[in-house]
């Protein structure tokens, strides 16, 4: 099923726990476990999860093309611009940061300025530039719905987890090397996998979670 456009632009984690949550109908405690986190953790990104989709859901639909043309118009340097089109892209200026190789604030000061410098300035009732404008003054007036606290809720970064079942789980699917399988019973159950190792002896799962590398193996 294709994922919504908002919910592709919202962090890895909260895409993960929206599908745990509200597809699978995990409870907090389940997801807590199977990302590795806290239930408190859960729990704080969902609600984040649901006021970001609310944010964007108010937000008008701009493309970086877009953006790139009405700014170039409006006489803004290159970096503000390349700063915004990131930011309404990404929703994060860590991330615009990481891209353009610099500081969270340099990015924040790119991104005020091409506002005020310019669109804030700009009058025309061209609908792109309506758009535009209200679009990225949205987002630049509230960059708490977006950037990451530390805490709560902090989220280690992107790893590889490797977890060692105590007892074989109940699946469906063809046992084979790339087949996919559908786990049936237990923390894990109703979540799907490829699978990557099948011996005599043991056979291993890589999990379709986005945030983290999670395998599961058992005896089999």
């Amino acid at each position: 099923m294709p994922v919504p456009a908002d919910v592709r632009r919202l962090p890895a984690i909260e895409r993960d726990i929206l599908r745990l949550h509200q597809e699978l109908r995990k409870p907090q405690t389940e997801i807590a476990r199977i990302l590795g986190v806290s239930q408190p953790t859960v729990n704080y990104r969902y609600k984040r999860a649901k006021a970001r989709l609310a944010f964007l859901e108010k937000l008008p639909e701009v493309t970086g093309e877009e953006i790139r043309e009405v700014l170039q118009r409006l006489g803004a340097r290159e970096q503000d611009t390349e700063a915004m089109v990131l930011y309404i892209e990404t929703n994060s200026q860590s991330e615009v940061a990481r891209r353009m190789q610099t500081s969270q604030g340099a990015v924040r000061y790119w991104v005020l300025r091409a506002l005020t410098d310019h669109l804030q300035k700009d009058m025309s009732d061209n609908d792109v530039h309506r758009r535009v404008r209200i679009a990225c003054g949205m987002l630049v007036s509230k960059p708490g719905i977006f950037n990451e606290p530390q805490k709560p809720g902090h989220v280690p970064k992107y790893q590889q987890v490797h977890r060692r079942l105590a007892s074989t789980p109940e699946y469906q699917g063809v046992v084979a090397l790339g087949e996919r399988i559908r786990i049936k019973t237990g923390t894990y159950g109703a979540l799907e996998g490829e699978v990557t190792e099948i011996n005599a002896s043991t056979m291993s799962v890589k999990l379709d979670i986005e945030s983290q590398d999670i395998t599961l193996s058992w005896r089999r």
